[in-house]
Formats: C-alpha cells, structure tokens, sequence
C-alpha cells in the first residue's frame, strides 16, 4: 500500500512540474519591444505560438495592408503581416518555454526562441538565437 501511495505522489509531482498554472502562463496580448505590434500567445495541441493581431501602420503609404515583402518563399510574399504566427512551436518545460521558432517579418527571417516571464507576469523575456548571435527583447503584456 505505502507503494501505490508513493508511486501515485511521484506521478503527480511529475504532472505539477510539467503543468501549466496561471501564475507561469504567457498566453494572452503583448506589446512588442518596439510598441508598434500586438502579439496574441495561444496555446494548439501542447504548444505555444504567437500571431500578430494590431500593427501600428498596419498599411503602406498607398493604403494597402502590410505584406510579408521579404519573406525568402516567394509565394509567401504577398500574405498579409496581419495575422500571421510570427512565434510557433514553444513547449513550456516547467520553467521557460523553449525550443521554439520566431520569424522576423522586417528581416524575413526565422530564428529559434525561448521565452521566461516576469515574476509579477507583466514582461516576458524573447531570447532569439540565431547562429552564434542572440538577443533579449522584453515584451508588455497587454490587459
């Protein structure tokens, strides 16, 4: 009996570990660290991306909406910036969200990622690595 009981707290300790609460979520709105786009974090099947869901100039100067003008897939060139997963494949590890992929419309290219969070869940950390270079950008969450 007292190997069902230990067996049965090893399993939920290793579920706790792996769950996600409230306090550690990243899910919701954020303003970038240049604030002049909103990125919508949403969980799919286990994993974590981020679509853009406002821009500042969401139109060129002939009025027309943004396109993905430099995107390297030619056939991807003409898709609206609006609306598109700019983060994908995050998995939360208990502590951070790793082992995931953002695509830089401006630059048209795609970098690996990983993300932490605030203590008090106001700011979110991007580490982007790219080759041997990497950066931190913060992101604001949005109410």
């Amino acid at each position: 009996m007292k190997s069902i009981v230990l067996i049965a707290f090893f399993f939920l300790t290793m579920s706790m570990s792996y769950g996600q609460t409230q306090d550690t979520d990243i899910t919701g709105t954020w303003l970038n660290d240049k604030k002049d786009a909103h990125v919508e974090i949403y969980q799919k099947e286990g994993k974590f991306y981020g679509k853009i869901v406002w821009l500042q100039e969401p139109n060129t100067t002939n009025g027309e909406p943004k396109t993905d003008k430099n995107n390297p897939k030619k056939s991807l060139r003409n898709r609206k910036i609006l609306g598109i997963d700019i983060i994908s494949d995050l998995y939360f590890n208990g502590h951070i969200w790793e082992d995931g992929t953002v695509y830089l419309p401006k630059k048209g290219q795609e970098a690996n990622c990983s993300i932490k969070i605030s203590d008090d869940q106001k700011e979110l950390t991007l580490h982007i690595t790219k080759l041997w270079f990497s950066t931190d950008i913060t992101w604001t969450r949005l109410k």
